[in-house]
């Protein structure tokens, strides 16, 4: 956003785009890390992670997946000059966070509240950006 000094803080929680699709993810898990520092939040959840119920499970999983995101979209708009919304963005990570719960062996029926509403992905495909040969190099 080139605000501030750019930190892990400033980056994944404080920046107005991770705030944003933060807020997605605080509403659907009624919580708030907007207040907490990167570092608390990983070693809270890494130190906990045997002991605390799935729910909390999905809410870091979700946290993760956020960051992974909110991290492509700073390199994409930094060496493609490209940049996603925020929405979109958020579409994403709920397309990767019921993929990974999908694949941990919890199957989500259509009826059951998803991290956002409704995105209209039909397939992963839709749902990604083409991978470079960089990035998903052919097998030799």
């Amino acid at each position: 956003c080139d605000n501030n000094v750019e930190t892990h803080q400033h980056l994944f929680f404080q920046c107005n785009f991770a705030r944003e699709i933060l807020g997605f993810i605080n509403q659907k898990f009624m919580t708030n890390t907007q207040d907490e520092s990167f570092q608390n939040i990983i070693t809270h959840l890494s130190l906990n992670w045997a002991n605390i119920d799935a729910k909390v499970k999905e809410y870091g999983i979700c946290i993760v997946t956020a960051c992974w995101w909110i991290w492509k979209e700073r390199n994409r708009r930094i060496f493609q000059n490209k940049r996603k919304s925020a929405t979109e963005i958020t579409k994403l990570i709920e397309f990767d966070v019921n993929l990974i719960l999908r694949t941990r062996g919890r199957r989500l029926t259509t009826s059951e509240v998803t991290l956002l509403p409704r995105t209209g992905v039909v397939d992963r495909a839709d749902a990604r950006e083409p991978r470079s040969a960089v990035e998903n190099p052919e097998p030799p």
